[in-house]
């Protein structure tokens, strides 16, 4: 072999290739001179060959052998030992293989034979305590050797001392001597020794986990020191391994004191300071619990004896006291870190708690233009009574009350005219209260409905008496400013009544004005408006009823250029007149058919929610409204039908009960689902309750929050009244926080069935108390979320509203103006102006805008309300609705346009100047408003 050969080979055999003949006796050869000492260093001889002498005997017949290296410990581990040298020695072979991590030397490709092991041991492990048996390995044959190996003993020097300074530093402070000193390893004690003179104990143990222990308080010349190690010192030491360990005893303990204190201001600005008992109190080191949970009394609480170092005091604050909610204030947190590591320390510390307060917030805008008001003062003056709170609104029309008690308050405005971004005098808005109803129940933040203003409007009512004193309707009311210029002619109700709103105060002169009857025009009268007023007309007496006068009504043109005609020449309208013949749709015409007309349309309008549009008849929507106004399913062979009312023009992918009504709705479903079965299990605590009155309260009870519930979920929206007044109703009109306090039916319920604390001797009838409970902390839960969630449903435009609520108020204002329009379709037939007629009659509209026939503008105004309307919601959502936004303000604009004036009386027939013509354009044009308005409130999307 080369002398690579040999180096390859040190380790492991491989097979020889040598021919036959050079193999002596069938034995393995013997090479000789390889019985050198097994020493790094020394020269390695080759491996055997894996060869027998039988020629029939294949290279499988080898065998392998592997030794483990082990150390086995007190404890009964055992682990491999890595760098002991292992030598593999027989007859003609000698080979070592050195341990790796994990105690293990292998040899493969060995020929049978008898093998002797020898291990020599690595630093800090004693040779084997016997030596290892030979071992016979038959050919194939896989072996494992295990070897033990007993490891060296340790030596743990253990030093006490005394930690004056705190410094932790043993180098220059004194020794403790006569400490006893205990050492435990793998779960039994291995000795227990005492400090000698220079404060010095030793043992010796097994290499492994050391457990050292001190007493936790030794007394030195009187003073007693404390360990600073709070417990065993955990060491791992080695074989043969001297380690040294100091253990040291500090000085000093610190002390707390802890005291409650209420402080309250007396009228004075003075501070009043009162004994806090009850306040719960914990104190940790670290995250271990120092001693058991303590309350405050009428004296300070004092922790004496503590560790130096540091603490942390966690206060749970009660929520009442004195009869009223408290809140801690100082320290602001209720959790407070104090620092005790300072030998002797003693430490105070005061919880300082208040009155709780809350917070109002709200806003002062301008109607229409939505901007903020400055300088409005508001007043919160408590129910029960009490000193008010004031505050001014800032330029962004923002206001807010702090340091606002808990409990039920009155928010007003101080002020009924303030002056506004204008310069004028501006009142709360019509709709929009002077003063509103606020709970404030926690410390948060509580939000309330913005007041609305609106510049001062000067009103204007006159009353119209005719012959006898009677109400005389459609006459026409002239108001002249005291510049002499006509502001308008307003015509009278069937009452006789109108309402002008005046810009400014000042002097208004009022009179009658020239009609087609031929009456007079009075002398004007005079009247002062800085307030509302009222002034009541009287006509010339018989002027009315005179033959000349009804011999000329209708004849030619009006006189003296009277806008609008009187109605008594035409036939009087009745409930058939506003809805035309099927021979004559959308067109005038009377007969005996229209009663039967009347009859069908009505019907079908009820049965399927659907009506005819304009001018003609839309098949496609007839069969729509009919698929989804009856539903046809097979049952047992035949066909049976079910009908769906449809009371509003909603469709159903528009959206009814979403946002915030979905979500009290939700609530309010579950709240009822889980406190009914309560409710009904309620039994009496009273000894002497009567049985009847009993079930009644609780039927009531029952009846209110089922009505609650199902008025929460009303599509479009709940009517807030009547929230308010159920809630009223259930919890009282100043809702306290306390469930045991609670007022109202349900505190009627409370006091019929004895639910009261004091009545409670066992279990199950605490479990009665607590079920009642559960009840009202429901109700109360939603009262809150209706507080937080009034606005969106007042519908006073001061939050933007949710989609799909909108989309329901917006579509059933569209089925309003279709309608409308129906009623001026049956408002010019009355008065013979056909569907001819309506074709050619021209509105003429100030430049730029083009003139429109009569019947132009009406069917627009009818296919945006049901047909460009609806469609635009339901294919472009919130875009749709902005979008379709422009279209309603320019048809409110044209209608409005179309009325008399603008329109010029002379140009247009003498029905369409008839009081019922234009009243009837006027409402259209109201509804279109009311739906703009509805509409804007919807943003678009960013």
């Amino acid at each position: 072999k080369n002398e690579k050969d040999d180096k390859d080979n040190t380790l492991h055999g491989y097979e020889d290739k040598k021919p036959k003949e050079d193999v002596d006796d069938g034995h393995h050869g013997d090479h000789g001179g390889y019985d050198q000492p097994l020493f790094p260093g020394c020269p390695v001889p080759p491996p055997p060959y894996c060869e027998v002498l039988e020629a029939e005997a294949s290279p499988e017949g080898c065998g392998r052998l592997a030794v483990h290296v082990i150390e086995v410990r007190g404890d009964g581990t055992s682990f491999g030992i890595s760098g002991a040298l292992v030598a593999l020695e027989a007859k003609g072979f000698r080979s070592h293989e050195v341990t790796g991590a994990d105690g293990w030397a292998r040899w493969d490709n060995l020929s049978p034979g008898r093998y002797q092991i020898d291990v020599e041991p690595p630093s800090g492990y004693q040779p084997p305590k016997e030596e290892p048996s030979p071992i016979t390995l038959k050919q194939g044959e896989h072996a494992e050797v295990e070897v033990p190996l007993p490891a060296l003993q340790a030596t743990v020097q253990v030093f006490t001392y005394h930690d004056v300074n705190g410094s932790g530093d043993p180098r220059t402070q004194p020794r403790v001597n006569n400490v006893q000193v205990t050492c435990h390893q793998g779960g039994s004690m291995r000795g227990c020794a005492h400090t000698t003179h220079d404060g010095g104990g030793e043992f010796v143990v097994d290499p492994g986990v050391v457990m050292l222990d001190v007493p936790h308080t030794i007394l030195v010349n009187g003073r007693e020191l404390r360990s600073a190690t709070r417990g065993p010192v955990r060491l791992s030491v080695e074989a043969g391994e001297r380690r040294t360990v100091y253990l040291g005893f500090e000085t000093g303990h610190a002390s707390l004191e802890v005291s409650a204190e209420f402080v309250t201001c007396d009228g004075e600005g003075e501070e009043q300071v009162a004994p806090l008992s009850g306040v719960s109190v914990r104190v940790f080191e670290g995250t271990r619990a120092v001693g058991a949970p303590f309350r405050t009394r009428s004296v300070p609480c004092r922790l004496d004896d503590l560790p130096n170092g540091a603490y942390t005091v966690r206060v749970i604050p009660p929520t009442t006291a004195f009869g009223q909610g408290i809140e801690l204030f100082d320290p602001q947190q209720s959790t407070v870190h104090l620092d005790l590591s300072s030998p002797g320390v003693s430490e105070r510390l005061a919880l300082r708690f208040r009155p709780a307060c809350g917070m109002v917030t709200g806003l002062v805008l301008g109607q229409g233009q939505r901007q903020g008001i400055a300088g409005v003062r508001l007043r919160l003056v408590p129910v029960g009574g009490g000193p008010a709170l004031q505050t001014r609104s800032n330029p962004g029309g923002d206001f807010v009350f702090n340091e606002v008690s808990l409990g039920a308050w009155d928010l007003e405005l101080a002020d009924l005219k303030v002056p506004g971004p204008d310069g004028h005098l501006w009142v709360p808005a019509p709709g929009s209260p002077a003063r509103q109803r606020v709970s404030v129940l926690s410390q948060r933040p509580l939000g309330v409905a913005p007041f609305l203003l609106a510049p001062e409007e000067h009103q204007l009512s006159v009353l119209v008496l005719g012959p006898e004193g009677k109400p005389m309707p459609s006459a026409l009311v002239r108001v002249v400013d005291e510049q002499n210029q006509l502001l308008g002619q307003y015509p009278t109700n069937e009452r006789g009544e109108v309402e002008v709103t005046l810009a400014n105060a000042g002097t208004y002169q009022v009179s009658l004005a020239m009609n087609a009857l031929g009456l007079p025009i009075e002398a004007p009268r005079s009247i002062y408006i800085n307030e509302p007023g009222r002034l009541v007309l009287h006509t010339t007496a018989g002027a009315l009823g005179s033959p000349r006068n009804l011999a000329s009504f209708g004849q030619g043109a009006p006189r003296s250029g009277g806008p609008v005609d009187v109605d008594i020449a035409y036939p009087i309208l009745t409930e058939s007149a506003h809805v035309p013949t099927a021979s004559n749709f959308g067109g005038g015409g009377g007969g005996a058919g229209n009663d039967l007309g009347q009859s069908v349309w009505s019907t079908i309008n009820a049965v399927l929610g659907w009506k005819r549009r304009g001018l003609k008849t839309d098949g496609k929507a007839f069969l729509s409204a009919l698929n989804q106004a009856f539903t046809l399913k097979e049952v047992d062979g035949h066909t049976e039908f079910s009908w769906t009312p449809r009371t509003y023009a909603v469709q159903p992918d528009m959206g009814a009960v979403t946002g915030a009504q979905a979500s009290i709705f939700t609530r309010a479903k579950v709240a009822l689902e889980q406190s009914l079965p309560l409710l009904e299990g309620l039994t009496p605590l009273n000894a002497d309750a009567d049985s009847e009155n009993n079930d009644a309260t609780r039927a009531i009870v029952r009846s209110g929050l089922t009505e609650l519930v199902d008025e929460l979920g009303i599509e479009g929206g709940p009517r807030v009244p009547r929230v308010d007044s159920l809630f009223r109703q259930l919890l009282g009109n100043a809702p306290s926080s306390n469930p045991e306090q609670v007022q109202g039916q349900l505190g009627q319920l409370a006091a019929r069935f004895g639910l009261r604390r004091d009545q409670v001797n066992t279990i199950e009838e605490e479990q009665n108390l607590t079920n009642f409970l559960i009840v009202v902390e429901y109700v109360l839960s939603l009262f809150q979320s209706w507080t937080n969630q009034r606005d969106v449903f007042s519908r006073t435009g001061g939050t933007e509203p949710f989609l799909g609520t909108q989309l329901v108020h917006v579509s059933r204002s569209l089925a309003v103006v279709s309608e409308s329009v129906q009623e001026v379709y049956a408002a010019l037939d009355s008065v013979f102006i056909g569907p001819a007629e309506r074709q050619v009659l021209e509105l003429n509209y100030p430049a730029p805008q083009p003139s429109l026939f009569l019947a132009e503008l009406l069917s627009w105004v009818d296919e945006a309300a049901s047909e460009e309307g609806p469609r635009l919601i339901r294919e472009g959502g919130k875009a749709g609705v902005v979008a379709f936004t422009d279209t309603l303000l320019q048809l409110v604009q044209l209608v409005r346009g179309a009325l008399i004036p603008p329109q010029l009386p002379n140009q247009l027939p003498a029905g369409y100047r008839t009081a019922r013509v234009q009243r009837a354009l006027q409402e259209l044009a109201s509804h279109l408003d009311e739906t703009h308005q509805l509409a804007s409130q919807i943003q678009a999307a960013a």
